[in-house]
């Protein structure tokens, strides 16, 4: 039996859980928030803020395969994650930094 080692670094791993799209968090008037694996929203460093619209968690990966494992992981849950924009017409980000920039920190 073989055993597939990570493609990351466990310091590149360690970031990537950090700015790594995992949740998004999504409002009834189609803007939502982009979290990290930790639940923090990223860009903001918070685990918290407040809201008064009902709100829909929507993840990116499972904790099966993680996108900070491989480089397949990472570009199926870059796929899911435009995706899930895509088809649920979710319209403004709330993060206060761009979704590509988020992209390009990992």
């Amino acid at each position: 039996m073989s055993y597939d080692r990570p493609h990351f670094s466990k310091k590149k791993q360690m970031h990537m859980r950090s700015f790594f799209p995992y949740v998004i968090r999504a409002y009834e008037d189609g803007s939502y928030y982009v979290l990290n694996r930790y639940y923090e929203y990223i860009g903001l460093g918070v685990k918290h803020v407040p809201h008064t619209m009902k709100q829909t968690d929507h993840y990116t990966f499972n904790d099966g395969c993680p996108p900070f494992y491989s480089k397949t992981n990472f570009k199926l849950a870059k796929k899911k994650f435009y995706d899930l924009i895509a088809d649920n017409n979710f319209n403004v980000c709330l993060n206060p930094i761009n979704i590509e920039e988020i992209f390009n920190l990992v």
